[in-house]
């Protein structure tokens, strides 16, 4: 039996899921974004510092990043931006609501339908520090 795709995942979502050669899934755009507009916003789950050492030796570190730099906890964002691959020429930026526990990404420049989106995995924007991995 055939079930269709809920509309929220349909080709004319916002963000759409997609194969990206050389990198796995990825986030393609399905629509323009103009610059400084709000592309996706989504809670998070935070991860306390003392539970991090039994989550990173697993395949669920890979979609987590650094949260709180005071309490050492990591997150996990719930939702399509967890698969946003990383470019050090980003796309997309993410603002971390650390009370309300939210991140919100924001075009940095106009995007165009099909474009991937893409986020910079260091919190400095003009680092060129390596990711852990070679960066297609």
């Amino acid at each position: 039996m055939h079930v269709p795709a809920p509309r929220h995942l349909s080709a004319e979502s916002p963000l759409r899921v997609a194969s990206i050669p050389g990198k796995g899934r990825g986030i393609l755009a399905g629509r323009r974004f103009a610059t400084g507009e709000i592309v996706d916003a989504v809670p998070v789950v935070v991860i306390p510092a003392r539970q991090w050492p039994l989550i990173e030796p697993t395949v669920v570190s890979e979609f987590c990043f650094e949260w709180d730099e005071t309490t050492g906890s990591h997150a996990i964002a719930l939702g399509r931006p967890s698969l946003f691959n990383h470019s050090y020429a980003a796309n997309v930026a993410a603002e971390k609501q650390l009370r309300r526990r939210f991140l919100v990404f924001t075009a940095l420049r106009d995007i165009e339908p099909g474009e991937e989106l893409t986020i910079h995995y260091h919190a400095d924007p003009d680092s060129t520090e390596p990711v852990g991995f070679e960066v297609k």
